[in-house]
């Protein structure tokens, strides 16, 4: 039997349970998303910090270091409605959390608040990807398997670099920009994504809540099978897509 609770107390009455299906984000895990790792095509970046706290520091080969301001200034573009604001002395997302993180790199990066677009192309499921156009160019950023292919020159461990990332359960997002926007830029997102430079890759993660493990534990020494609903794909896809994103996996139902 099937049982699909929408309020929590009602598992108080079954009898016993076998398997549970559980979302992640938000219920696993803080939903608080930060970027850890930045790969650019000269090198790869740790970056520390917690939530949405804009302290944080960089390490990694000065040549990284020297390009991170620009992937994260691009990034920060691409999402020019999100923001973090400080309310009773704890910053707080405003927006999209994944957004929110992008904007956060780039204040740790140094980067200043990047200006309104004059055209914006919003993420749609079909193109896994978004895009805004200024006075500096087109900046896009979204799943790598979309961007790649319309940068003009992908390094040869560019994918190796998505992988890795993926494979250690990081939400994988690529960053391109092209200077010099054209006028079909603004209206068309097709042309304004196209003869890209890929500036590099960045990787989130979402820190699981204080007491998750004891939990788990819990469940698995009481004989229950935890599955948890989100980014059921192969290692190079696993872990793109914006939040929500869950597609469903043969032989399972849907949680």
């Amino acid at each position: 039997m099937l049982v699909v609770a929408a309020v929590a107390l009602a598992v108080e009455t079954l009898g016993a349970t076998t398997f549970i299906c559980t979302d992640k984000t938000g219920t696993l895990t803080r939903n608080e998303m930060t970027v850890v790792r930045v790969w650019t095509p000269v090198g790869e970046v740790a970056v520390s910090g917690s939530g949405y706290a804009v302290e944080g520091t960089a390490i990694g080969p000065d040549a990284a270091l020297a390009a991170l301001p620009a992937l994260a200034d691009t990034a920060a573009r691409c999402s020019p409605d999100a923001r973090v604001v400080v309310r009773a002395g704890r910053p707080q997302p405003v927006g999209d959390p994944m957004e929110v993180a992008l904007h956060v790199l780039a204040a740790k990066a140094g980067v200043a608040t990047a200006p309104q677009p004059t055209a914006r192309h919003a993420f749609d499921p079909r193109r896994r990807r978004s895009s805004t156009v200024d006075h500096d160019g087109v900046h896009v950023t979204g799943a790598p398997d979309s961007v790649l292919p319309l940068c003009r020159a992908v390094p040869a461990d560019a994918h190796e670099a998505v992988d890795a990332l993926s494979r250690r359960g990081l939400r994988v997002l690529a960053v391109a920009h092209r200077a010099s926007p054209r006028r079909a830029d603004l209206d068309s997102a097709t042309a304004a994504e196209s003869d890209l430079d890929l500036l590099g890759l960045v990787a989130l993660q979402d820190p699981p809540r204080p007491d998750v493990a004891d939990a788990i534990t819990a469940c698995r020494q009481a004989g229950g099978h935890r599955h948890r609903d989100d980014h059921r794909r192969p290692p190079r896809d696993r872990g793109r897509d914006r939040p929500g994103g869950r597609p469903r996996t043969a032989g399972h139902p849907p949680c």
